[in-house]
């Protein structure tokens, strides 16, 4: 599939600030690679075209660098995101970088604190063919700040919500971390597009096209880490490390 990839590496990290230790948690070493640098490689069995990193003017040269590492075949584009902005707006800033060489493309956007599985990529092409966007979902006890998937009684996927599970034991199915786009993606957001009153986090957005019945859901079995609290970084590591 040909595609660009946006990437947002602004996050600070604050729950795991002795871990990262004041860096960017993208950056934060884990298993003795950059956390993004695990992301960047379950990309390897269909690398973006062009990718666009955005990040704090702090951690950008880092991230860019990295990318560059990970995905040698790529062109790399580094774009500063001036904090304290949304994840939306990650979006938004990576795709007004890049939309004089890759309008038209497809658009996976990734959060740089998740490790999903590798070959998400080619699974989410095929469903892309279908709608205009397509999301992973997972099960999980630990939703972090993931959006909770909703499903009509017959198991459509509806909408995405921040509504806390009943309890904290239970499992709940979660949309969150690496997000696919159609072209269409450039003309909403590309160019000189205003913001929208209120359009700040990804999750809204997504809400959004779930409700207009414009995205699919892909549901995903395998491991996915994303590392928010350092519980999530101790479990990640371990399973990083098990699994070399």
């Amino acid at each position: 599939m040909d595609y660009t990839l946006i990437v947002a590496a602004a996050g600070q990290g604050l729950r795991l600030r002795e871990i990262s230790q004041g860096i960017s948690k993208p950056l934060a070493l884990i298993a003795g690679r950059p956390i993004l640098g695990w992301a960047l490689a379950t990309l390897e069995s269909n690398p973006p075209d062009r990718a666009v990193v955005v990040a704090t003017s702090e951690s950008l040269p880092a991230a860019q660098e990295l990318a560059a590492l990970e995905l040698p075949d790529t062109d790399i584009v580094g774009v500063v995101q001036p904090a304290p902005l949304g994840t939306l707006d990650a979006l938004r800033s990576g795709l007004t970088a890049a939309v004089a060489e890759a309008s038209g493309t497809n658009v996976a956007f990734l959060h740089g604190d998740n490790i999903p599985p590798s070959g998400l990529i080619d699974r989410g092409a095929a469903a892309l063919k279908e709608r205009g966007a397509t999301f992973f979902s997972r099960r999980t006890r630990n939703p972090g700040s993931s959006a909770k998937l909703v499903r009509e009684s017959g198991g459509r996927p509806i909408a995405l919500t921040d509504a806390e599970p009943r309890a904290a034991e239970a499992e709940v199915e979660i949309v969150g971390g690496l997000f696919l786009y159609g072209p269409w993606i450039w003309e909403r957001f590309g160019g000189d597009q205003p913001a929208r009153e209120g359009e700040t986090e990804i999750n809204s957005f997504n809400d959004e096209l779930l409700r207009a019945g414009i995205a699919n859901v892909v549901s995903v079995k395998e491991t996915w880490l994303h590392i928010n609290t350092p519980f999530d970084f101790q479990e990640a590591e371990s399973v990083l490390l098990a699994a070399r």
